[in-house]
């Protein structure tokens, strides 16, 4: 058979003996035979699309950011970067690149010279870690993702400031093993001290970050002879849950993902203008974006609303981008033909932005189609159980945020 075979009238016409062996579920057709450019997700081709497609890609690290960032100077930077990057002249890498040789750590004297043992089990680096993570009361870091993950609960300057000492005492560590190592030097811990705390505040300017009105932020700050920084506040922001009008469906949609790219899940839940529970779906997607998932959700409401001939509908989402991709018509090309046929077909389509606060339902259910398999659908009809006591008419919300 062809392809035009399976088509009457712009419909898929699919024969039973191919169902009997796998399930087809084809996009309806409405318009002419288009090229896409597969390279990009508009369809449309571009100089960059065309690179990003034929470029050998490696991992990202995800730790370069914290590096690379202002608040640290460009030369602490680039000295971490080789650290991390383990690129140092250490005995462990001469004897990677055939040299043999016996190797003993510089400062101690009890260990291999490897750049993991002088940045982390050093004697004279315990001594170092001890001290700054007394400062800031934290544990001895052993490894580079720890100091990154030591102040993830603590203010934006403290964030900084942990940064920027820790990167100073970790370069400091390395500049005492070349100086034992080319000038037989004997290392001093108050001179290292010294110069950790002269480059931190020295490097006060740069921070930008603000502090919580607490006496753990203005101790660390006066301990470094840093001035206080500006404090933010939390304002409460009141918001109600909105129902539609007579004769139209409010559909709550979102997607969910536990990795971005991972395996993604959509839900919506929809209720009419007494704000009962009308329908409630949650499928799975494989591997894929938050972006696909949130636009299948959308979708995936607006078909069921076509099927069920509800022609007056309110889409309502937690995120303004999936707004503007329907909006400005601007959505993936794989998902043309179903917008074109959804658009034809309803009276009126409203979209609505609302926090995240508001859209839970729909968020409860696209974390349940996240961890269903690709493909797989669950639909829950009847059940006024599923509506929260929260999710009623005049209802209010507080949302706590920055001003």
């Amino acid at each position: 058979m062809k392809v035009s075979q399976l088509l009457v009238n712009n419909d898929w016409i699919i024969p039973h003996q191919f169902l009997e062996f796998f399930s087809v579920n084809l996009p309806a057709l409405y318009e002419k035979d288009k090229l896409i450019w597969c390279g990009d997700m508009s369809g449309n081709f571009s100089f960059s699309s065309a690179i990003e497609t034929i470029i050998i890609k490696y991992p990202k690290v995800y730790w370069y950011k914290k590096i690379w960032t202002p608040c640290v100077h460009p030369t602490k930077a680039s000295n971490i970067w080789k650290i991390t990057r383990n690129i140092g002249v250490t005995d462990e890498n001469m004897n990677k690149r055939g040299f043999q040789h016996v190797s003993r750590c510089y400062i101690c004297h009890e260990d291999r010279d490897s750049m993991d043992h002088i940045m982390w089990n050093c004697k004279f680096g315990q001594i170092l870690w001890n001290w700054l993570g007394g400062i800031f009361s934290f544990l001895n870091p052993s490894s580079f993702d720890d100091i990154l993950s030591l102040s993830k609960f603590k203010s934006p300057v403290i964030q900084e400031l942990w940064l920027i000492a820790s990167f100073c005492t970790m370069i400091e560590i390395w500049f005492t093993r070349n100086k034992m190592f080319f000038d037989e030097d004997i290392y001093n811990v108050v001179h290292s001290k010294r110069r950790v705390l002269h480059f931190a505040h020295e490097c006060r300017h740069r921070l930008k970050g603000t502090m919580w009105n607490s006496n753990y932020d203005s101790h660390i700050l006066q301990f470094f002879n840093i001035g206080t920084r500006p404090v933010k506040s939390f304002k409460a922001i009141e918001c109600f849950f909105l129902l539609p009008e007579n004769n139209i469906l409010l559909f709550c949609c979102d997607g969910a993902t536990k990795d971005n790219p991972g395996l993604v899940g959509y839900g919506f839940i929809a209720r009419n203008s007494n704000g009962e529970f009308v329908v409630a779906e949650a499928g799975g997607l494989g591997v894929a974006t938050n972006f696909i998932a949130e636009i299948v959700a959308v979708l995936r409401a607006m078909e069921w609303a076509v099927t069920n001939l509800k022609w007056d509908i309110i889409i309502q989402t937690d995120s303004r981008c999936i707004i503007d991709v329907f909006m400005k018509n601007k959505l993936p090309w794989v998902f043309w033909s179903r917008w074109n046929r959804i658009k034809t077909s309803l009276h009126r389509i409203h979209f609505r932005h609302v926090y995240r606060e508001i859209n839970f339902s729909a968020d409860s259910f696209a974390k349940r189609g996240a961890g269903l398999e690709i493909g797989q659908i669950r639909r829950y009809n009847n059940k006024p159980y599923l509506l929260h006591s929260m999710e009623m008419p005049g209802k209010a919300y507080y949302r706590f945020c920055f001003k």
